[in-house]
């Protein structure tokens, strides 16, 4: 069954999880993602592979390509670079995770591209803003886990020492990120025509991806006292449909059964529908 972006041409320079995580989705979407791999072949082509039948075809690469179609191309080679070229030319959208000076010494850069394909969308990630100190440095999930924070949110758990969390969640972040700007960069182009390209950072979206809850007071500058709690631990008041009067977020009596006499009472006291029914 067709997708919403059959008809999409995606030519895919990412390896690892990050990228292929990002159109991992835009295939499933219904995009005709081409996966450019060296011969060598993409990293994660060997990790895990004792646990497939194939040493070749690892899970976790399966898992993340699936939905595409590949070619093996040699970009040392100039002949190899003038295919891709070529096929970049009829793209609605070329993606890679590689450094940006590496990808442009190859003549693979955002304005080299724009003189084959005008419309072209062009997008990117890294593991740290470009403009930033730290733009020119490689980063791993690892890596960005440490520098974000995630791996101290660790403790608060159990007081134990700062840890990895068990699960590539700087990569698969960062990828639904990309995956997300490269959809609005789609339906921009629908609208106007316009191509553009498209950074995304893995330090900056994972900082943003914690601080969403975690700044706490630091989010604005109140002029009452607030709670210290955090986000996922509410103290603040919700009111009814009516609005007449607050209700707790959390209480401590007991809570009537549904459909009970008193379900009723308070529904019809505070505004609230009871939905419940009976078996």
């Amino acid at each position: 069954m067709p997708g919403p972006l059959t008809g999409v041409r995606v030519i895919d320079l990412t390896a690892v999880l990050l990228g292929p995580f990002a159109t991992q989705h835009l295939a499933d979407m219904g995009a005709d993602v081409i996966k450019v791999e060296p011969p060598e072949g993409d990293l994660l082509r060997l990790s895990g592979g004792v646990m497939g039948r194939d040493k070749d075809m690892g899970p976790i690469y399966m898992a993340a390509n699936r939905n595409k179609r590949s070619i093996c191309l040699d970009l040392k080679k100039p002949e190899a670079v003038a295919v891709l070229k070529d096929m970049i030319g009829t793209a609605d959208l070329f993606i890679h995770n590689s450094r940006p000076q590496a990808i442009e010494r190859l003549g693979l850069g955002y304005e080299d591209l724009k003189k084959i394909n005008p419309s072209i969308i062009y997008a990117y990630s890294l593991g740290y803003a470009r403009k930033g100190p730290y733009g020119h440095k490689p980063a791993f999930d690892d890596l960005v886990q440490g520098v974000s924070g995630a791996a101290s949110l660790q403790s608060r758990v159990d007081g134990a020492p700062p840890r990895f969390m068990p699960s590539l969640i700087a990569d698969k972040t960062t990828g639904l990120h990309l995956c997300i700007a490269v959809l609005a960069a789609l339906y921009h182009r629908k609208c106007t025509g316009e191509g553009q390209m498209i950074e995304v950072p893995m330090l900056e979206t994972l900082a943003s991806f914690w601080l969403t809850e975690h700044l706490f007071g630091k989010t604005w500058r109140s002029t009452t006292r607030t709670s210290r709690r955090p986000a996922s631990s509410p103290s603040a008041s919700i009111r009814p449909r009516d609005r007449s009067r607050p209700l707790p977020a959390r209480s401590t009596s007991r809570k009537p059964r549904p459909n009970s006499a008193a379900t009723h009472r308070a529904s019809a006291a505070t505004g609230w529908r009871c939905c419940a029914r009976r078996a």
